[in-house]
């Protein structure tokens, strides 16, 4: 993917976005109009890992209602509106010409950099994606699991978390030799159930390998808390990154470890935070505040019976 250096737009933006809008629609005009304004940049990696290469952000912007998936490069951005079906996005650029949503400066910036001749209608894909270290095979590979597992029309929480841990794909990375790895891995359920006390709850494993983690629930009610399992130190920052959490996941001796009970106490996690997901009683909604933190808690309980040190 094409990157320029003098740029400061960065994924944690993001948060940005969220806090500013109100639906997935005007969410993504936010992001339009700021990677026009002040483009984008920053680096995949630590700048300890000397790698040299960096990226264009894209994004996948859902609320209640709609979906749409925005790409993006420099100063320039496409947005594409995902009206059924499945969706997914992996390292490379996958919106063509089938765009609804355009920066104004699109078809200016194609022509001037050579990338787009103005005779048909701009296929973002082609014009942007130029050499990069990564190629499709995240994309194909995540779309077929999608394509399988939505074959019978009921599609689970479940099935997400097992593309999210699927190797042979390679968007489960655990590359110990090169240092590559999945930094975190997360699934949203947004509720249609407009006399739901709850409109989302977010799984987040907040551990490197999803393969090795809780998919933890997080709602953001009032006065939600994440706790202190997952933050990092200042010298822990700049050094590892290497919060509580994944402090015990580094000392667990894997093969000795016991799977199954380690998946049953997710799956029965999940089934509880669905069922709240669907009830309209709200009288334990202040007990929500500190979900994730009590099961980050309960993983390092489970993690420190398997402890190889």
């Amino acid at each position: 993917v094409l990157h320029f250096r003098d740029s400061f737009f960065e994924i944690l933006h993001f948060r940005y976005f969220e806090e500013r809008s109100k639906t997935a629609k005007s969410a993504v005009e936010l992001i339009g109009e700021l990677v026009e304004k002040y483009g984008q940049g920053g680096v995949c990696f630590n700048a300890s890992d000397n790698f040299t290469f960096g990226y264009d952000n894209s994004f996948l912007v859902v609320d209640n209602e709609e979906a749409w998936s925005v790409e993006t490069c420099n100063h320039v951005w496409v947005a594409k509106q995902i009206k059924e079906g499945y969706y997914s996005m992996s390292n490379v650029y996958s919106i063509e010409d089938d765009y609804n949503l355009q920066s104004n400066n699109l078809e200016k910036f194609a022509k001037e950099n050579n990338f787009w001749d103005g005779k048909d209608k701009l296929n973002f894909a082609q014009a942007f994606q130029g050499k990069s270290p990564c190629t499709d095979a995240r994309l194909k590979g995540g779309r077929k699991l999608l394509e399988n597992l939505t074959k019978n029309g009921n599609f689970s929480v479940f099935d997400m978390i097992s593309i999210l841990r699927d190797e042979e794909s390679g968007i489960c990375a655990y590359d110990k030799t090169r240092g590559v790895r999945t930094t975190s891995s997360q699934v949203s359920i947004l509720t249609t159930n407009k006399n739901s006390s709850i409109n989302a709850c977010h799984f987040i494993t907040g551990t490197p390998n999803p393969k090795q983690s809780l998919f933890k629930p997080i709602i953001f009610s009032k006065n939600v808390t994440l706790g202190p399992l997952t933050v990092s130190t200042p010298e822990e920052i700049i050094a590892q990154r290497t919060h509580p959490l994944y402090a015990t996941h580094q000392k667990v001796n894997w093969e000795k470890f016991d799977r199954k009970h380690f998946d049953n106490i997710e799956h029965e996690g999940i089934m509880k935070i669905v069922s709240k997901l669907k009830s309209t009683d709200d009288k334990d909604i202040d007990n929500l505040d500190t979900l994730f933190h009590d099961a980050a808690s309960t993983e390092i309980e489970l993690l420190r019976g398997h402890s190889s040190s």
